[in-house]
């Protein structure tokens, strides 16, 4: 599941003669669209604008859209790291260095660990 998340302006309504849906659209809505077919599976990829909003809330590193979506050529964007996986990832290092399982902390390159 990736999730995309754009700041900015919506027209919505209810549309249809016969049989009525409510919809939303704008080029902000658009651009939320592409930033979630361009993000990253389990990831939450979000815009410079939806940043400014966040009040330095979240971490984020840089999340490099335009290299799956050509739409967002020419747009800075994020993704949220997730703190909950950073502790998991803090653990799980813990656990590995303290063993003496050379190969099983090579084979996690977030480990900074040397073999």
């Amino acid at each position: 599941m990736r999730v995309g998340v754009h700041s900015g302006n919506v027209l919505c309504g209810v549309i249809g003669l016969q049989k009525w849906q409510y919809d939303v659209w704008s080029h902000d809505v658009t651009l939320a669209n592409h930033m979630e077919s361009g993000g990253l599976p389990g990831r939450v990829h979000i815009t410079e604008e939806t940043l400014s909003h966040l009040q330095e809330r979240f971490e984020v590193e840089e999340g490099h859209g335009a290299s799956r979506d050509p739409y967002l050529q020419g747009r800075h964007t994020f993704l949220v790291i997730d703190p909950q996986r950073d502790r998991e990832s803090l653990k799980q290092s813990e656990v590995s260095t303290s063993s003496q399982c050379c190969q099983c902390v090579c084979m996690n390159p977030s480990l900074s660990v040397q073999c």
